[in-house]
């Protein structure tokens, strides 16, 4: 089994004062073909957003957000 880049787990994210991710829970693996699928607004520039860290997650104790294990 490959090993996991990105494990977000009850993941969300606030831009400009307003939530843009709520509840978000993905998990990618080394050598995956991923596409992102959506209308406009749905979220994906959001998600790359994330993985790129231009974007800061909200963490709980409930939740976690790693890429490469960290």
């Amino acid at each position: 089994m490959a090993e996991v880049w990105f494990d977000a787990h009850h993941v969300g994210a606030w831009l400009s004062g307003r939530p843009v991710i709520s509840n978000f829970s993905l998990q990618l693996r080394l050598g995956e073909s991923t596409t992102v699928l959506g209308p406009n607004g749905a979220g994906k520039s959001t998600l790359v957003k994330l993985i790129e860290r231009s974007l800061h997650p909200i963490v709980t104790p409930s939740s976690h957000l790693r890429l490469f294990g960290s």
